[in-house]
């Protein structure tokens, strides 16, 4: 409703919702949006992005706000209330009305709740409270405060009519509560702790020689002589870069990256101020290794596992963004990649193991390789720019949040020459 706002120690942010209709997903968050801070380059996800020659991504995570005296933060403070948060409370949850309170006081979340539950037809498990850390973030109104952003996500809605009808009236209200005598929380939340992720599959044990085969029989089916093309894993943002609000935010609090030996290694905690690109333990982020060109007839071939399939997700996306913007231009999810793979199931280890893996492409021009290819236009991602492919695995089946990245098996981004003649014959 309002793009950012600073909160107090003795005030509440409260929203009233008629939720959407049924959909894959639903979540409320609330991320510190900048801050008043300078940059720290001991950080050592700074350094490892200058070690690494990451230049690009050091603007982005280490940016800073209009205001030269803010860096963009976008970092968590704790978990969303997902919608599968919201039916474990309450039950129901689509259509339904629902009460969201941002704060830093339990006092003042037990005020709110007492009131809504005086309303007609509402019960305390309707209403839903956001812990705002009072040692995690800057709370007041001064310059030296954090400004806040609060949003809904809403993804992959059963019904599309519906889904659009939810969104263009966007039955929301919010309010604005503050304690007009006092101005220090009564009784201040803790930091909250993250959940922890679930890994109902462990991808790179059950599928990774299959997805190593996989990338074989893709490039023998282009067989273009002379040229060997590469392939590149994808890396996991969540742990290559931190991306862990309370983390971002300076805070060495669970779940730790160092906690646990990962292809990409370690990062030293605490750390911060940086930024932490919308980060949301409720995905799963993968980022290309590689950064590509489109305008010299290439095409990106992208294999992966479809985390709906395999058990780790509810739902799989996998996104063109526009670099070093990293801005999401085009998307792809499951429904689209599923079946994709299907021509090359005689390399597998069996042949219906096909189904948990997709084969998409990528290219300014997809002639030959409809369906399971993507067209990139210039109006999208102007000529001479360059592009990162994104898969994403949102809420693991029978958990609250994302899978465990030492679950999901990274894709493999493959850039062939797509100029007339090198196309494999369909």
């Amino acid at each position: 409703m309002t793009p950012n706002y600073r909160l107090g120690e003795r005030e509440a942010l409260v929203v009233l919702a008629e939720l959407p209709p049924a959909a894959r997903y639903f979540g409320y968050m609330t991320n510190v949006f900048t801050r008043e801070t300078g940059l720290v380059t001991t950080d050592p996800v700074y350094q490892r992005l200058v070690d690494e020659g990451a230049e690009d991504l050091l603007g982005i995570i280490f940016g800073f706000s209009p205001n030269p005296d803010r860096m963009m933060m976008i970092a968590t403070i704790g978990d969303s209330i997902n919608n599968v948060v919201i039916e474990d409370q309450s039950t129901e949850n689509w259509g339904q009305q629902r009460f969201f309170v941002t704060t830093p006081d339990e006092d003042m979340a037990d005020a709110m709740t007492d009131a809504l539950a005086n309303l007609e037809g509402v019960l305390p498990t309707h209403v839903f409270t956001e812990q705002v850390g009072r040692d995690l973030v800057r709370l007041g109104y001064g310059p030296e405060a954090d400004d806040f952003i609060t949003y809904m996500r809403y993804s992959m809605p059963n019904d599309l009519a519906l889904g659009e009808q939810w969104r263009e009236q966007l039955p929301v209200a919010v309010l604005r509560v503050r304690d007009r005598d006092g101005d220090v929380a009564v009784n201040p939340y803790d930091i909250p702790e993250y959940d922890t992720k679930a890994c109902p599959t462990n991808e790179p044990a059950e599928l990774g020689a299959d997805l190593n085969s996989l990338v074989g029989a893709v490039k023998a089916y282009w067989d273009q002589p002379g040229e060997d093309p590469q392939h590149e894993a994808f890396r996991s943002l969540t742990v290559w870069v931190d991306l862990v609000g309370q983390h971002c935010l300076g805070y060495d609090g669970p779940p730790a990256t160092d906690t646990e030996p990962t292809p990409e290694g370690g990062i030293t905690l605490p750390r911060g101020p940086s930024g932490c690109l919308g980060d949301n333990q409720d995905d799963e982020p993968l980022i290309s290794s590689g950064t590509f060109n489109l305008d010299d007839d290439q095409v990106i071939a992208v294999v992966g596992a479809i985390g709906t399939k395999t058990g780790n997700a509810t739902y799989t996306s996998v996104s063109v963004n526009w670099f070093p913007e990293l801005v999401g231009v085009l998307n792809r999810d499951d429904t689209v990649l599923e079946e994709s793979a299907k021509k090359f199931k005689l390399a597998l280890s069996n042949p219906e193991v096909y189904k948990k893996f997709y084969v998409y492409y990528f290219a300014r021009d997809c002639t030959g390789l409809y369906p399971w290819c993507q067209e990139v236009p210039k109006s999208l991602i102007p000529e001479g720019d360059t592009i990162k492919i994104v898969q994403r695995n949102y809420v693991a089946p029978g958990s609250s949040r994302a899978p465990d990245p030492s679950c999901v098996l990274n894709p493999v981004a493959i850039e062939f020459n797509g100029s007339e003649g090198n196309r494999p014959e369909m």
